[in-house]
């Protein structure tokens, strides 16, 4: 299921993304393409015990039990599909990943700090994200705009996901979807929350089409103000299973790419993080 609201108006003027207070509720993106628990998920008690995703031992943190395999933003023509972003594999998760003060985008992302008091810390990422504009705008006028997301988990429980949007570190968009993992084919002790895709709504449409007919150094600082904090819980329990900062710049060709930090409580080192 799909519980989603709008919170502001996004004005999509070239320089600006900024945000005025409106009444009324709109969604981040529609009604997904597949039912809350559909008819080939198994109840939760036919699994089996609960695994760790990630042993311990190979971390050097302590382990996730859920993590984002697939996060994909892309528009279809009869002929081709136009990828915005796109991030995948679960592993990217694993080892030891460079590390960023939750202090440095907590003001930037809202929501991040706080989920992050509530914890684990362990659960806390930030992905950047460099997409691609390079596509044909004129073929996507009249296209479909999806955004589909896909996590690994071992835990047999209903993962809630929560998508918060931000503008200059306001909220101005939620959705929040319900799923039921079930088992990955080949992968013993690994399960899949497959959310499915959801179509966007018009106003992130009307901005990756503002965006793609612009100079790449005028899209940069309007990405730089937009955030997403990717949360998952546990759909009983509430508690944070996953969570993610998203940040957003564009890339100078057609590729597509992505960094994944961890989230720390103080950075030893004392590095700067720059977005």
């Amino acid at each position: 299921g799909i519980n989603a609201e709008y919170m502001g108006s996004v004005d999509m003027s070239v320089k600006n993304f900024t945000i005025a207070s409106v009444k009324g509720n709109r969604s981040f993106s529609g009604t997904p393409t597949k039912d809350r628990y559909p008819s080939h998920y198994r109840e939760p008690s036919s699994y089996g015990p609960e695994r760790e995703l990630f042993p311990a031992e190979t971390m050097t943190h302590d382990a996730l039990n859920v993590a984002l395999d697939n996060f994909v933003v892309f528009a279809e023509t009869p002929s081709n599909v136009a990828t915005f972003l796109e991030y995948r594999d679960s592993r990217a998760f694993l080892g030891n990943l460079e590390v960023v003060d939750v202090t440095q985008v907590e003001d930037k992302v809202p929501g991040l700090m706080e989920a992050f008091r509530q914890g684990p810390p362990h659960a806390f990422y930030l992905i950047k994200f460099w997409g691609s504009l390079q596509h044909d705008w004129v073929a996507l006028q009249t296209s479909p705009f999806s955004l589909g997301m896909r996590f690994d988990t071992t835990l047999p429980h209903a993962l809630r996901c929560t998508l918060t949007v931000g503008s200059l570190g306001k909220q101005v968009l939620e959705q929040t979807q319900v799923c039921f993992p079930r088992e990955a084919p080949g992968r013993a002790g690994v399960l899949t929350a497959d959310f499915g895709r959801t179509p966007l709504c018009a106003h992130m449409v009307k901005l990756l089409q503002r965006l793609g007919g612009m100079e790449l150094d005028a899209v940069s600082p309007v990405l730089e103000n937009l955030t997403v904090l990717m949360c998952v819980r546990d759909d009983i329990t509430h508690e944070i299973l996953f969570c993610a900062g998203l940040l957003f710049d564009a890339s100078p060709t057609s590729d597509i790419s992505y960094h994944v930090y961890r989230l720390v409580d103080g950075d030893p080192m004392g590095r700067r993080f720059t977005c």
